[in-house]
């Protein structure tokens, strides 16, 4: 996993990789470890991902 954000930017993009049978389940997986960070982490309380997060969408504040 990596990540990136712009200071000043409400928004963090992630590049998870990951051993999946398919594209699909890669996503699954990727969106659904984001979600439980987002469920578990106080610090990320304000954050949700973006309408179009699972592949092409950053994650937004």
């Amino acid at each position: 996993m990596t990540a990136t954000a712009d200071p000043g930017d409400d928004r963090i993009d992630l590049v998870l990789f990951s051993l999946a049978d398919s594209e699909a389940e890669a996503m699954l997986t990727a969106r659904a470890a984001c979600l439980r960070a987002l469920e578990r982490a106080p610090e990320l309380i304000a954050w949700r991902l973006s309408d179009g997060a699972a592949g092409d969408g950053p994650g937004t504040r």
